[in-house]
């Protein structure tokens, strides 16, 4: 983890958010943040607070810093998406519009498509 904070650190698109009682920063909304004894990954998820990435997502990181947080950006668009999908037709039955959700839709796949195009140059 020390190497991914190293490569975080150097990222010039990284933004520093260290204070007095712990090192950080962030890409993306995806946030490295070392403290005395050990280094963790947060992630927002949509919520109010990050939350620490889970086991499976910290494997994102393997290839390095910006390769992982595009990744679990991408990862993050999916699961939106999906929501995006599961709702549409729960709109639809209530016979509501779904304009709003299609946008929101083609936002999300224009952001994904952006992202996923920044990561393929760097693989």
């Amino acid at each position: 983890m020390e190497d991914i904070l190293l490569e975080a650190k150097a990222d010039p698109g990284t933004k520093n958010l260290s204070d007095k009682h712990y090192e950080a920063w962030m890409l993306l909304g995806i946030r490295i943040q070392k403290y005395k004894s050990h280094i963790v990954i947060f992630s927002p998820r949509g919520k109010m607070f990050p939350e620490e990435i889970t086991k499976d997502e910290y494997r994102l990181f393997d290839l390095g810093w910006r390769i992982g947080v595009y990744k679990r950006v991408i990862q993050g668009y999916d699961e939106r998406l999906e929501n995006i999908k599961n709702r549409i037709p729960q709109l639809l039955a209530q016979n509501k519009k779904i304009d709003k959700k299609r946008l929101q839709r083609d936002n999300l796949m224009n952001k994904r498509r952006e992202i996923t195009n920044k990561l393929n140059q760097l693989l």
